[in-house]
């Protein structure tokens, strides 16, 4: 009869681990997406000011259409494992993309502010963050943003299938 007691209560000990780890996946996914929801946010919002202030000297620069956020698969015992790999990726990949995106908007706050002092430690920032970053590649400018960003409109650029990249059907 010890044996009984023993082996029921290793068999009930993976599924309430299963339900914890549902739970915390799913936790986890509501985290994410208002974190995205958020810099998505502040990207539109700078990119407006940038609009202003590129109106104000006379610059045109082309239109931003956001991407819609990924549609996130619900979490389930059946394709938790999956999911907790995906999640994984995508936190480090957000890490990525959110210094990336803060290294953007500060550098386009330094064009705008025309402001070598901050360019050069926004640099060094970048570097010491661990991202290769071509320097020469950069605009130095203002106009050359423009210039640049003007000539790939955003809407040539072909879509990431988030829906598949997110639930694995990537190629």
């Amino acid at each position: 009869m010890a044996g009984d007691e023993s082996r029921s209560s290793k068999h009930s000990a993976p599924v309430a681990s299963i339900a914890t780890r549902i739970r915390r996946l799913n936790e986890k996914r509501q985290d994410l997406i208002r974190r995205h929801e958020l810099f998505m946010r502040r990207s539109i919002a700078g990119f407006e000011d940038l609009g202003r202030v590129c109106s104000e000297r006379g610059l045109r620069l082309a239109p931003y259409l956001p991407q819609p956020p990924p549609v996130f698969v619900p979490v389930t015992a059946a394709n938790l494992a999956a999911q907790e790999d995906q999640f994984v990726v995508f936190d480090y990949g957000y890490y990525q993309w959110k210094t990336m995106q803060l290294f953007t908007e500060q550098w386009t706050e330094a064009l705008v502010a025309n402001d070598p002092v901050t360019k050069r430690a926004l640099l060094e920032w970048v570097d010491n963050a661990g991202f290769r970053v071509l320097h020469q590649s950069l605009p130095q400018t203002l106009e050359a943003y423009v210039a640049t960003h003007s000539a790939h409109s955003f809407q040539a650029v072909p879509e990431k299938n988030w829906n598949a990249w997110w639930t694995g059907d990537a190629v």
